[in-house]
This record gives C-alpha cells, sequence and structure tokens, in this order.
C-alpha cells in the first residue's frame, strides 16, 4: 500500500537507500550481531570490536561483507538450481501426462 502512495513521508522514509541497504543485509546482521553486541560489563574477548561505536560500525561491514560473498552468490544458485528443478518437473510432467494417454 505504501508504494501507492510514494508522496507520504513514511513511505519516503521506509524506501530511503540506508533502510534499504539495512534490510538486504539484515539477515546477516542477525547472525553476526551477537559477537559484536554484547551487554556493558561483558566485555572481554575482543573488547576493542565489542565497544561502542565500533562495534556497530564492525558489525555493518562484517554484515555487507557476508551478505556480499555468502549470502548473494548463494541466492543467485539457489534461482538458477529453482529454475532448473522446475524446468524439470515440468518435463517429467508433460512425460507422465503422455504416457498416461497413451
Amino acid at each position: 500500500m505504501l508504494s501507492l502512495m510514494p508522496h507520504r513521508l513514511i513511505s519516503k522514509i521506509l524506501c530511503s537507500k540506508i533502510l534499504l541497504f539495512l534490510g538486504q543485509i539484515s539477515y546477516s546482521l542477525y547472525l553476526w550481531q551477537q559477537i559484536f553486541i554484547v551487554p556493558f560489563g561483558d566485555v572481554k574477548l575482543l573488547s576493542y570490536l565489542q565497544s561502542a561505536p565500533f562495534n556497530l560500525l564492525f558489525l555493518l561491514l562484517v554484515s555487507y561483507l557476508s551478505y556480499k560473498f555468502i549470502e548473494a552468490p548463494f541466492i543467485v544458485k539457489g534461482r538458477i538450481l529453482s529454475k532448473r528443478l522446475t524446468a524439470e518437473n515440468k518435463i517429467e510432467d508433460a512425460a507422465s501426462i503422455g504416457t498416461l494417454q497413451n
């Protein structure tokens, strides 16, 4: 519904480049956040990477790299595999329909 009202403020905010970027890397953010965002006082292992504001910067960097070099290639491979399997299923379905009619 927001796309039908692009002039609205909420639509402009939700379609901003920064929110679209965060949405794109959101799964990577979810996966990596436990390493970089820790409760205050629990900073032990990599203290400089786990203290603000460095933790947020490193989290964004690692999440982006993870998305670009791991997620995105597998998304492409998954789409290719899905198309291939769909095409094979259509061929098998057509063959089974042909054998049923004969």
